[in-house]
């Protein structure tokens, strides 16, 4: 028999993954053996361990072949199951970016349709769900999102339709998973804690893969980096505040030293002009008073003046300086004027003659004032 013809690109990867860890397996044992001859137990139970299909992708797809009878049922999963290869190899693994995919050869009697699914209760009694896991290129892939719609709806028009004759109910439902969202129906029978071992188990492969830990130690170096180059950054933004703190402090104490200088000059410059305006009042009060003072002397000269015409023209005998000066105070004082209302008053002619002669001598003070001014 010829088996070739069901190999593709994506059977081949996986058929050479295959037979490779099976020999590491064994050249691990014979190795082991080597080492220890007489090592009891089972050697080969590593060997015969059941496959990591449901924990080895990322994502998975559920088929689920429906029908309303089991005799149905039994026609319409044996012809869709002939076609699986087709949609997997064909449709899915040379249309999509996909690095892998796999279809696992095992059938589960069980439906795992959504719950929104319009199913009767017949059909899902009567269905067969065969998983598919994949892993997408990530550097094939465009945008986020993998769309299935149109390779499905081709399978459906190309292969289905050439099942004859066709029955209502008979259908195929699809249905995405991620690997955490399988159902539990997957890890039974393989894993002795079911889907909780089986999820421990794939964090310890994935923990082991180098490339993973490659993957990791580069995303911690990129990591760091990023974290020195933003610690550099704010060392950076620090310098940068400091300097610029710096120089504002600089031009601050400038204008500062700038603005005590300008009020001291401008102190100064009050200070001086309350000087110089304090010697201005006193070089005014100075000259008011020399003035008043000349003034004052020359007054007195004038009364003087008049004093001794006033004695030569009414004809009285010479007196000392001291009697002038006397008669000048007096004169001064207006004891004299009052002395001649006096005697006015005992001598009417003394009056006449006192009242004339003390008009005459005051228009004379005048006229002599007049003359010395």
């Amino acid at each position: 028999m010829n088996s070739t013809l069901s190999v593709s690109r994506q059977t081949l990867q996986i058929l050479h993954e295959e037979f490779c860890r099976g020999h590491n397996i064994l050249d691990r044992m014979w190795k082991e053996h080597q080492k220890s001859p007489l090592q009891s137990g089972d050697v080969f139970k590593e060997l015969f361990e059941p496959s990591d299909f449901f924990i080895s992708y990322p994502y998975y797809l559920s088929t689920c072949i429906v029908a309303n009878t089991e005799s149905e049922a039994q026609s319409w999963t044996g012809f869709v199951e002939s076609r699986l290869r087709k949609l997997v190899s064909d449709m899915l693994g040379k249309s999509l970016p996909l690095s892998k995919i796999q279809l696992w050869p095992k059938k589960f009697e069980a439906c795992v349709a959504d719950r929104t699914a319009l199913l009767t209760s017949n059909q899902r009694r009567n269905s067969t769900t065969y998983f598919v896991g994949f892993q997408v290129d990530r550097l094939r892939m465009r945008g986020n999102q993998l769309n299935i719609e149109q390779q499905l709806q081709n399978f459906r028009e190309w292969e289905l339709t050439r099942f004859q004759p066709p029955v209502n109910g008979m259908d195929m439902l699809v249905k995405s998973f991620r690997v955490k969202e399988l159902p539990l129906i997957c890890f039974e029978g393989m894993y002795e804690g079911g889907k909780l071992e089986g999820m421990k188990k794939r964090r310890r492969i994935r923990d082991a893969d180098p490339k993973r830990q490659e993957a990791k130690r580069l995303a911690r170096l990129a990591t760091l980096k990023q974290k020195m180059a933003e610690i550099q950054r704010k060392k950076e933004l620090a310098e940068r505040k400091r300097k610029r703190e710096d120089i504002n402090g600089d031009q601050d104490d400038a204008d500062e030293s700038e603005r005590k200088r300008r009020k001291e000059e401008d102190i100064e410059d009050q200070a001086q002009a309350d000087v110089d305006g304090l010697k201005g009042e006193e070089v005014k009060k100075s000259t008011d008073e020399t003035s008043d003072a000349e003034a004052e002397a020359e007054e007195e000269f004038l009364l003087e003046s008049a004093l001794d015409r006033i004695q030569n023209e009414a004809g009285e005998s010479a007196k000392t300086r001291e009697q002038a000066e006397l008669d000048r105070q007096k004169l001064l004082a207006g004891e004299l004027l009052i002395e001649g209302a006096d005697d006015a008053g005992e001598d009417d002619e003394g009056n006449w003659y006192g009242s004339d002669r003390l008009g005459r001598s005051n228009s004379k003070i005048n006229t002599i004032a007049e003359q010395e001014s």
